[in-house]
């Protein structure tokens, strides 16, 4: 088959010199010729070892390449066919794609220097259990397409207009009408984490829609997303619900068991006074509460049957003496 190119590479630079070369095994017998193809036409005959070949002026354009062999019994092999692109763009620091975008308030922008500086890294710091709905603006040029990754460490999950992402990939158009919609949840307040997202601006130079060797693309951007506690200054506390500011939660503690559960979730709950109310909620990922109960604190464990839950990410809620604790937990 064939060994360089790889599949989908791109030459930037016309007219260009491609290498080709090929790996041919012959059984019973000796290889007699490798011929290579552009698709139908034949560009070229190697009888010898290392079957390598270079091709020169080749013009801009996407080309399919094969392999054929045919040994000395007259057996014909023929490899799996890849792409390769020919752009007359050129991929260096004046044609890499920029953009301006806020964050917070705070502008970031492509440096496009292959080193990602002090302005391509963004960071926001949430109170724990916190939840955060960013606002951003770009602007660009309309040809630019991004990458989007999401990530996330810890015990919290990075949201994306409400589901969870690997990555994506989005034109221009699309990722602008996307301002304000990007979501941050820490979902477990007894535990470090964070969320980070990376954006990357991209030409898609080999037309496939996706970012790759064969694309122009400029420095990514980083954007972290870190678990804080919660003060009256260095934190966003104008973005964390109301039932979660200062002094509210951190004292009663809160355990889940078992964790994932299929039936019965087992609460305990500690730092609480002897028979006072206790609120129970269960809320989805989305932020639905789909259950609710009362409890006494005095009991040490309260069963919760979850069996009608379907499988997922969900958060237990308490409220007692006006306390309020989150815990997440998985059914399964």
């Amino acid at each position: 088959g064939i060994t360089s190119p790889a599949n989908g590479a791109t030459y930037f630079g016309t007219p260009a010199t491609i290498a080709i070369s090929a790996a041919a095994v012959a059984y019973g017998g000796k290889i007699k010729t490798v011929k290579f193809y552009n698709g139908t036409k034949l560009i070229h005959t190697e009888e010898n070892p290392p079957y390598l070949w270079t091709w020169k002026n080749v013009q801009e354009g996407i080309y399919k390449i094969m392999a054929k062999t045919m040994d000395t019994y007259g057996r014909e092999n023929v490899s799996p066919t890849i792409t390769i692109t020919v752009s007359a763009a050129k991929c260096d620091s004046a044609s890499k794609p920029t953009f301006s975008y806020s964050f917070n308030g705070t502008a970031v922008a492509n440096i496009n220097n292959g080193v990602r500086d002090p302005g391509e890294f963004a960071s926001v710091t949430l109170c724990n259990g916190g939840q955060y709905t960013q606002s951003g603006f770009v602007s660009s040029d309309p040809a630019n397409l991004y990458q989007l990754i999401y990530g996330s460490g810890g015990n919290n999950t990075l949201l994306f207009n409400g589901a969870v992402r690997k990555s994506r990939v989005l034109t221009t158009a699309q990722f602008a009408g996307l301002q304000h919609t990007w979501t941050v949840s820490l979902l477990n307040p007894d535990m470090p984490g964070f969320g980070q997202q990376t954006i990357t601006p991209f030409k898609d130079l080999n037309h496939n829609g996706r970012l790759d060797a064969g694309d122009c693309a400029g420095d990514p951007i980083v954007e972290s997303y870190g678990l804080g506690t919660c003060t009256t200054s260095g934190n966003l506390l104008s973005t964390v619900p109301a039932d979660k500011k200062p002094g509210i939660y951190g004292v009663t503690t809160l355990q889940l068991l078992p964790n994932p559960a299929r039936s019965v979730l087992n609460i305990s709950i500690t730092g609480v006074q002897q028979n006072k109310p206790t609120t129970i909620s269960v809320i989805s990922a989305s932020g639905v509460i789909i259950k609710t109960l009362q409890a006494k604190s005095s009991a040490q464990t309260i069963p919760l049957n979850v069996s009608s839950l379907k499988s997922g990410m969900y958060v237990i809620k308490i409220i007692s003496e006006g306390k309020v604790i989150y815990k997440p937990f998985v059914k399964m």
